[in-house]
């Protein structure tokens, strides 16, 4: 606890009876940061072929026109665009990301 007070997990220790040794392992904490498993509050892990929806303005033509080029499908049903999530971060848009309307490549 002195050394790694409030980052130590867990100690053990180990006897080596042949060499008449023992040793002596820690577990620690190393990094920490917010995760919520639902992505209520942080955005969920997505892989670069996720088709995640956005959302683009109608008078927002020259984004509108990117998107279409980058793969993007119009969902005229939730009025968003459909894209590859890899597209998405080259064209700089996650913060128009519309939670929830997200399909996994693991879905058909």
């Amino acid at each position: 606890m002195e050394k790694y007070g409030e980052r130590l997990v867990n100690v053990r220790y180990r006897n080596d009876q042949e060499q008449r040794k023992r040793y002596i392992t820690v577990e620690i904490i190393v990094a920490a940061y917010p995760w919520d498993r639902h992505g209520s509050d942080h955005a969920p892990f997505r892989k670069p072929a996720d088709r995640i929806g956005i959302r683009v303005a109608g008078y927002e033509t020259d984004i509108r026109e990117k998107v279409k080029k980058a793969g993007g499908i119009w969902r005229p049903r939730q009025q968003l665009w459909e894209l590859p999530y890899a597209q998405i971060k080259r064209l700089q848009l996650e913060d128009r990301i519309v939670e929830g309307f997200e399909k996994p490549i693991s879905q058909p």
